[in-house]
């Protein structure tokens, strides 16, 4: 059995990360989300670092299960320390510890759980011709 040339091509085009960067990201992941999982954060990550723009990539990660549940907190946290990037033009420390320190200056926004992290390789990462 063959793929379609077309529909690969179509998912190359949209759908496969070759981690060309132009700007800061700063991406946010739940340990227990089923899509993407943490795997394929990790398959991201490898992209950006192939490309040569691992510079401008961090990631930061909740744990809890599900999909984009995240607190009003932990959404600042991560603003502001993207916005520090912008403004300095150098990443502050994106560990758990001040993520879920500057969370808690938002109390009213809920709790933050960032954790410290690193995912596992994601088994079959798609790599484009």
């Amino acid at each position: 059995m063959a793929a379609d040339p077309r529909a690969v091509s179509y998912m190359e085009d949209y759908f496969t990360p070759r981690g060309r960067l132009g700007v800061p990201v700063l991406t946010m992941h739940e340990r227990g989300d089923n899509y993407p999982t943490v795997t394929q954060a990790r398959a991201y990550a490898d992209a950006v670092r192939h490309a040569g723009k691992n510079p401008l990539l961090r990631q930061a990660f909740v744990d809890r299960p599900g999909h984009c549940r995240y607190t009003g907190a932990e959404f600042v946290a991560a603003v502001r320390t993207l916005h520090d990037r912008v403004a300095t033009g150098r990443w502050p420390d994106t560990g758990a510890h001040r993520l879920n320190r500057l969370a808690a200056a938002y109390p009213d926004l809920g709790t933050a759980e960032f954790t410290a992290y690193h995912p596992g390789r994601f088994l079959r990462p798609h790599v484009p011709r």
